[in-house]
């Protein structure tokens, strides 16, 4: 569920930053190829001034995510300021028209980025040039050298040109390995228990059986559906109004623990007598 939020709401800041940072490469395209493709070899020496470039500008600044617009000679457009403090670049070495190849040698050269030697660093930048050239939307996830985790996704812009964007998900991917141990944990134990544990989710009616449960009731797991009708429809005719009672109290009271005895029908067609506890979490 933490991943899918967080997916959903990506694509919506993607939708609206694509937008922002097309236009702010259109605003910029003359400035930069102005200083840059008519024989200048000079450095520009700051960006554009014009007062639709810096309104957009600042926009940008105000993402909590990094954004990096090149164009298609993957040359800096526009960036903004999470975009320097995740790949730790410092304002005065970017200018429009660097080769952002240039600019991932600084993240190295910064430390924000785990370097090897000089031929190792230079793969690295051969490999996220390559990455970005394809901006096909996949997404990579770089380890930064402090273990921070950044999310990047690079897409093509309509008029030419790349988007990258980068998502600080540290915190979300160690919630997500959280709840994955978590889950491993519950399913040994499930597994080394020797009685049946089943896990009702009340919001999705779903419900989950350990194989404890089913052996208990003769059954493999292709003959249950993960349903409260699995062992509902094998109660005892005789228990049924009880047990659905006992289980009403307890959810309109939310008392500790839930606890009752029932028959249910084993598949050898025969009834077979269960203590049956739970609680609400």
């Amino acid at each position: 569920r933490i991943a899918e939020s967080r997916s959903s709401m990506a694509i919506g800041t993607i939708g609206v930053i694509v937008a922002l940072a097309a236009a702010l490469a259109g605003g910029m395209a003359g400035y930069v190829a102005g200083r840059w493709r008519d024989g200048n070899p000079s450095r520009p020496t700051g960006r554009s001034e014009s007062g639709g470039a810096l309104v957009l500008q600042r926009a940008l600044d105000h993402s909590d995510e990094g954004i990096a617009v090149v164009d298609e000679d993957l040359r800096l457009v526009a960036w903004n300021r999470r975009y320097r403090e995740l790949l730790g670049l410092p304002e005065d070495r970017l200018y429009p028209g660097q080769p952002v190849g240039d600019a991932i040698r600084l993240s190295y050269r910064a430390g924000a980025l785990p370097a090897g030697d000089d031929q190792a660093v230079e793969r690295g930048v051969a490999e996220r040039l390559e990455y970005m050239r394809a901006a096909d939307g996949t997404v990579r996830v770089e380890t930064l050298t402090d273990g921070r985790r950044i999310e990047v996704v690079r897409r093509a812009l309509p008029q030419g040109g790349y988007i990258n964007r980068y998502a600080d998900v540290t915190e979300r991917d160690r919630a997500e390995e959280a709840l994955r141990l978590s889950e491993e944990r519950y399913a040994l134990a499930a597994r080394a228990s020797s009685e049946g544990l089943w896990d009702w989710d009340l919001t999705t009616d779903r419900v989950y059986y350990s194989r404890r449960w089913l052996a208990m009731l003769g059954l493999t797991p292709d003959q249950v559906e993960g349903r409260p009708e699995d062992w509902f429809q094998r109660i005892h005719p005789h228990d049924a109004d009880a047990l659905k009672a006992a289980l009403d109290s307890y959810l309109a009271k939310g008392s500790e623990q839930f606890q009752t005895e029932f028959r249910v029908l084993h598949s050898d067609e025969q009834y077979i007598w269960v203590a049956v506890s739970g609680v609400a979490v």
